[in-house]
């Protein structure tokens, strides 16, 4: 139906640009998050640099862990009757990832006790940090206002 309205380049498109975008979003999450989990444990258990680059590789155990630990943590939710609240309150959590991280990376890089002079981030950078904080939260309680009535 698609190929019908937007002709045959424009189904051919929007195919190869559908199948890149989920491609790169299950590569990126079953790449990343085994690293992180490997990260952290290197970063807890205090490992020398050259231990931690050993952890954090891809045939660790740790990262072998993480690749389990993402797997296993799936399934149950294949089971769920209602999935559609399950689907929500993920993106609700998700949409919060971007202001949190924003203003994480404002605070973090602009202390001058933690940063030397040559690391902090310029001003150009915390103009675009700010400008995604305040763009996410105008939308966010915009958002709240039309769940909650308060505006159409």
């Amino acid at each position: 139906m698609l190929g019908t309205k937007i002709g045959p380049a424009g189904l051919y498109t929007y195919s190869i640009g559908f199948w890149a975008a989920v491609v790169a979003s299950l590569l990126g999450t079953w790449q990343t998050v085994p690293l992180l989990i490997a990260e952290c444990y290197s970063l807890i258990r205090r490992l020398p640099a050259d231990h931690r680059n050993i952890t954090v590789s891809c045939g660790s155990a740790a990262y072998k862990t993480g690749l389990a630990a993402l797997t296993i943590a799936a399934v149950p939710f294949a089971f769920i009757a209602r999935p559609l609240a399950l689907i929500v309150g993920y993106t609700i959590v998700a949409s919060l990832i971007v202001p949190f991280i924003a203003a994480v990376l404002l605070y973090l890089n602009t202390r001058v006790q933690w940063t030397e002079p040559s690391r902090r981030n310029s001003w150009f950078i915390n103009g675009v940090l700010i400008v995604a904080l305040a763009f996410s939260v105008a939308l966010s309680i915009r958002e709240f206002g039309v769940v909650l009535g308060v505006w159409p």
